[in-house]
């Protein structure tokens, strides 16, 4: 096997999930958020362990990430949250997907293919409240949803929305947000109108704003075991599940004054060794790491010198050798006393913890260990 590999604890998964129970009043229902091959951890796997430890249904982004759930024996119900072409209508109904809708267009299509099956579609109306990507907006929902009655092809699960600013230190956007969004609930029940399902928290929403988790809640980020943002002073003692890990494959000594890696943007001031990792950018070790990151070898931080590379960086060890070929090396995750946070990595490239986690390109073995 590679020797550089993802190692992904689904224990800690586990016990993220109930940081969020324990949160959560009872009742309210966990939706727990896979998209994006659950952020790099594997959505098959993922998917599994967090229903076996009490998620009651699943969100993904495209269909297309349902059906994989689906033909992979997964039976829970899978919200996709984001919007799609009507010649994938067919996937909601064939895969029992339930579908996000905003347009009219967009029940249409649902309810064609639902009729060629002689079937139903679930929806899911999403309200836009502030966040400004996809939506219909509060003063169409009345109608949109009697749009949804007039098809008795459709059944309606539910209403959610999105909440641009709830990771942030000060909650005035996202309080106003929420305000719009419970009070178009209202206006839906004084019609009449059933909404089973009410959402409006992510994971930032779950941690600062209680009043936010309404009956149901979209954990993402914080079920792999990292806070929303910096901003927020977050009380869950979440367990980060990913470990970036390889194997030194090269050792060598040079003197000063030698230039490593693409543009010679690094040469080392004195004679040191340097060992060579089977990683790179090709693999999702952000190019901006780029002396700039450290990886732990032998306990120890080592800094990367020069550029990363598509498949291999340089780190130097120093002027006395204590590694050797094969030995372990930590990219983020924990060796022995130290730890290398993807928090930090994030801050040294300048983005968020998000990205570095779903950049883990698919030629990285993720290995799963309970």
């Amino acid at each position: 096997m590679r020797p550089t590999f993802a190692q992904i604890n689904l224990a800690a998964i586990r016990h993220n999930l109930q940081q969020v129970k324990q949160t959560i009043a009872p009742g309210v229902r966990i939706i727990a958020v896979v998209k994006s091959n659950a952020y790099g951890h594997g959505a098959v796997p993922v998917s599994r362990a967090l229903l076996e430890a009490g998620a009651d249904s699943l969100a993904v982004a495209l269909p297309e990430e349902g059906v994989q759930l689906r033909e992979a024996g997964i039976q829970a119900p899978i919200l996709v949250l984001g919007m799609f072409l009507p010649e994938q209508a067919g996937l909601y109904v064939e895969y029992d997907l339930t579908a996000a809708v905003v347009t009219e267009r967009c029940l249409t299509a649902l309810a064609e293919a639902a009729r060629r099956k002689t079937s139903y579609a679930t929806v899911m109306v999403k309200l836009d409240t502030g966040m400004g990507r996809i939506g219909i907006f509060p003063s169409q929902l009345l109608s949109f949803l009697e749009m949804i009655k007039q098809r008795k092809e459709l059944r309606l699960a539910g209403m959610f929305t999105h909440l641009a600013c709830a990771d942030a230190a000060n909650k005035d956007h996202a309080c106003s947000q929420l305000a719009i969004f419970q009070s178009s609930v209202q206006q839906a029940r004084e019609h009449n109108i059933l909404l089973p399902l009410v959402s409006a928290a992510n994971s930032a929403t779950i941690i600062d704003l209680p009043p936010g988790h309404c009956s149901a809640v979209r954990p993402g980020i914080i079920l792999y075991g990292l806070p929303p943002s910096h901003e927020m002073q977050q009380h869950l003692n979440l367990k980060p599940a990913m470990e970036l890990k390889t194997r030194v494959v090269y050792v060598k000594h040079v003197p000063a004054n030698t230039s490593v890696s693409y543009g010679y943007t690094y040469s080392t001031s004195q004679p040191t060794w340097l060992a060579t990792l089977p990683l790179g950018y090709g693999d999702g070790y952000n190019r901006h790491l780029s002396n700039k990151a450290q990886v732990l070898i032998g306990g120890k931080r080592r800094p990367v010198v020069g550029r990363v590379c598509m498949d291999q960086i340089i780190v130097d060890i120093g002027d006395t050798c204590d590694v050797k070929i094969g030995d372990e090396a930590v990219l983020f995750g924990r060796q022995g006393a130290e730890e290398i946070s993807i928090a930090e990595l994030a801050d040294l490239s300048g983005t968020i913890s998000y990205e570095l986690l779903c950049a883990i390109s698919a030629r990285v073995p993720r290995i799963y260990v309970d």
